[in-house]
């Protein structure tokens, strides 16, 4: 059966689809994934996918004629179902404008009661579980069971060793991520606290290199680290222990990087879930969002880093939000600015290899 799967979210989102695919692929389904530039390059080297369809959403005056666009390109696929992964008003006017005789979204998607099949999944349960319920009427039991959450990545790597062609053997394979962004500027650490995390952690781990990663808008976060680093711990700049990544990690190869790290160090953001994809132990920062609504780590070995962790309890305000805020409703952002990085470090430290 050729099935297309629609998604244009966040990358952490599109990321968190890992199960769903690899629950369509073992029940033999041929698999086109329609999703925005973000979601198909992350894609872009998995084999389970037959066809990546990269559509663009518009806004303004232009969102109608986009519409009807995307619809075109999702009717030319001469699809049997088309999985509506994305709950949006406007991808539910793309899924109607596509005619495509079966398509199957979440109950509380927008026109939801004009899918064939409506999918109703507990608010328990992980987001990559979610997603994957999504094919529970196209594969059997076994297939949906034995499906695992993981992303595939580009192996060779070319832009990242271009910029640094003798990492791997400069470092002797002992290396972590650290994200610092988040387009949610409340989910972030401070950059001061995040800066003496890392003097903390590597001054511990004088084996580790710490490679700083993110895309255009997580660019600032980095020059705000990179500045107090240079401030705090200049010689880890000079000897090359903090790797400044930015502009050579295309998804594609983040996710392989990733698979390699010892451990990734994030925020509530979209390396926590490619760590969890990749089998990549992972420390997330949790502070306006919680970890046990289905969007914190899915391994067992991964560290919350929250205010329950650092200081016993949560404060009252918290979570204050599904997502995140562009600032902290409250002007404190207590939540991340009180967990004092040494005691972060202790933990940290308890679970990382000598």
């Amino acid at each position: 059966m050729k099935v297309g799967v629609f998604n244009t979210a966040f990358v952490g989102d599109l990321a968190l689809m890992g199960k769903l695919i690899d629950a369509l692929h073992l029940g033999g389904h041929e698999v086109v994934l329609f999703s925005n530039a973000p979601g198909c390059a992350l894609y872009e080297y998995d084999s389970r996918i037959a066809k990546r369809v990269t559509i663009k959403k518009q806004k303004g005056l232009r969102k109608a004629r986009a519409v009807f666009s995307i619809a075109r390109q999702i009717r030319r696929e001469s699809l049997d179902v088309l999985l509506l992964a994305h709950k949006s008003f406007t991808s539910g006017i793309v899924a109607l404008r596509s005619g495509v005789p079966r398509v199957f979204s979440f109950s509380d998607a927008s026109f939801s009661q004009a899918w064939s099949e409506r999918v109703k999944v507990s608010t328990h349960l992980h987001e990559s579980d979610r997603y994957a319920q999504l094919a529970c009427a196209l594969v059997d039991e076994p297939s949906l069971v034995r499906a695992e959450f993981n992303l595939v990545g580009d192996l060779r790597l070319q832009t990242f060793l271009g910029r640094f062609p003798d990492f791997f053997e400069r470092i002797g394979q002992r290396f972590f991520i650290c994200s610092p962004g988040s387009v949610w500027y409340t989910k972030r650490y401070p950059s001061a606290l995040q800066a003496h995390l890392l003097v903390q952690l590597m001054s511990q781990r004088r084996a580790l290199t710490c490679v700083l990663s993110g895309g255009p808008s997580d660019f600032a976060a980095m020059d705000e680290v990179l500045g107090e680093l240079r401030l705090r711990a200049p010689d880890l700049l000079a000897l090359g222990r903090i790797v400044d990544a930015r502009s050579c990690l295309p998804l594609p190869e983040l996710v392989e990087l990733t698979r390699r790290a010892e451990f990734v160090l994030t925020p509530d953001s979209a390396p926590l879930h490619i760590a969890s994809a990749t089998k990549t132990k992972v420390f997330a920062f949790f502070g306006p969002t919680s970890a046990v609504t289905g969007f914190g780590p899915a391994r067992e070995d991964a560290l919350v880093i929250d205010h329950t962790l650092i200081r016993g309890a949560a404060l009252p305000c918290q979570p204050c939000s599904k997502h995140g805020h562009r600032k902290c409703p409250l002007s404190h952002h207590r939540c991340l600015a009180d967990l004092q990085p040494d005691a972060i470090a202790d933990r940290m430290l308890d679970s990382i290899a000598p």
